[in-house]
């Protein structure tokens, strides 16, 4: 994970994907061996989580379609649809010790899953805002209007490279979207 919490397979799937591996490994940890992570490894993976919150669809749980995506769900713990990342980043959040925002609808099969009843919440963000990370991805949003960019330098071979990704949402609703892996 970079600093920025992008994942080095430039996949929102894939990150998702490695995040449910590090619930599992983190859970396994503590109670094996009585410790977790690194705290530089949480750093990271805490900002992996930031990311998966800023760019979900309120309604939908729906993130971009960036990057490789070949349905991986590692963690089913919900019965939500596969492009529902709520559960995942709730998971994620109650696990690696996350707040996640007041409007953020949580897992309650995840938080079940995990033994938990309730998740940390933070204030939610200004409605209109620009976010940018250093790995060459923004994310915009303004009244009922989102936009997700990146156009970042690659430093590796993903196995779908895509240099100049945008979608827009007007009103929750698609407006141009990339089709993402399959469809090019």
């Amino acid at each position: 994970f970079a600093e920025d919490g992008w994942y080095v397979q430039h996949s929102l799937t894939y990150l998702r994907m490695a995040l449910d591996q590090l619930v599992v490994a983190h859970r396994v940890l503590e109670r094996s061996r009585g410790r977790g992570l690194s705290e530089a490894s949480l750093v990271r993976i805490r900002a992996a989580i930031a990311l998966l919150v800023e760019l979900h669809d309120h309604q939908s749980g729906d993130v971009p379609n960036h990057g490789a995506n070949d349905g991986s769900l590692v963690l089913p713990i919900s019965t939500r649809t596969y492009r529902d990342f709520r559960p995942a980043i709730t998971a994620a959040a109650t696990t690696f010790g996350v707040s996640l925002p007041e409007h953020f609808a949580a897992s309650d099969e995840a938080l079940a899953w995990l033994g938990k009843t309730d998740i940390g919440r933070s204030v939610d963000p200004p409605a209109a805002r620009v976010v940018v990370g250093s790995s060459g991805w923004a994310s915009i949003r303004t009244n009922s209007t989102r936009v997700f960019a990146r156009a970042g330098c690659y430093e590796s071979n993903p196995s779908h490279v895509d240099p100049a990704h945008v979608d827009i949402w007007i009103d929750g609703n698609p407006r141009a979207i990339d089709a993402g892996t399959y469809r090019y």
